[in-house]
């Protein structure tokens, strides 16, 4: 059995194993912790009501380790959309500075390169929703990135003990995107701009 301290260790065919998969769960509104998982380039091809033309579309995906309602610890895996369109601008921005790609007030070239494993902390809260079958369903979404100097002074005053290190990266080349669309996201609260994608569907019965 090989073992890096980094990368976990080779299990033989033949091997024990114990650990359960986490459960995943619909988190309570809070500050939490948060790790990329996924990232994807798509195209937005615009909405019916005209309020957000076709653009680039960023869809992110992040773990987050919390409770639920009940205290119920578990994971939840949240989907983030970011729109590459000058109205999401400040959204954008509040992305990349969360991630420590990005100072307040400064000038940036987007990087979107090598996000697998980046954390941050971030503000997730409790979206409700119809779905098609009619019934009320309930997801996460991102209501705020914390910048790098917002996080620690969340984290001091909620007594959780710091992750990470933030690095602000070099500017980044230009990208391509893809004409793959995805049902359009939420409004953000913050800029009434949609950016937010879902996560799993909760019946009233759940939650």
């Amino acid at each position: 059995m090989y073992e890096n301290q980094n990368q976990g260790y080779e299990l033989a065919w033949d091997g024990v194993i114990e650990k359960d998969a986490p459960d995943f769960i619909l988190l309570k509104e809070g500050d939490y912790d948060f790790e990329i998982t996924n990232f994807e380039r798509q195209r937005h091809n615009g909405t019916n009501g005209g309020k957000l033309p076709p653009c680039p579309k960023a869809v992110i995906t992040l773990r987050v380790e919390g409770v639920d309602k009940d205290g119920n610890p578990g994971v939840a895996t949240i989907t983030h959309n970011l729109f590459l369109h000058s109205s999401c601008e400040g959204l954008l921005s509040a992305f990349f500075t969360g991630i420590g790609r990005k100072r307040k007030g400064e000038r940036l070239n987007m990087d979107w390169s090598n996000l697998i494993g980046v954390r941050g902390y971030a503000h997730i809260g409790v979206r409700e929703w119809t779905g098609r079958d009619g019934e009320t369903k309930y997801s996460n979404e991102v209501k705020r990135f914390y910048s790098p100097e917002d996080a620690a002074m969340m984290k001091a005053k909620n007594g959780v003990q710091p992750k990470q290190s933030f690095h602000v990266s070099a500017q980044a080349p230009k990208f391509e995107t893809v004409t793959d669309e995805l049902p359009f996201g939420t409004l953000a609260e913050q800029q009434a701009q949609p950016t937010q994608g879902r996560q799993m569907s909760f019946t009233p019965g759940n939650f």
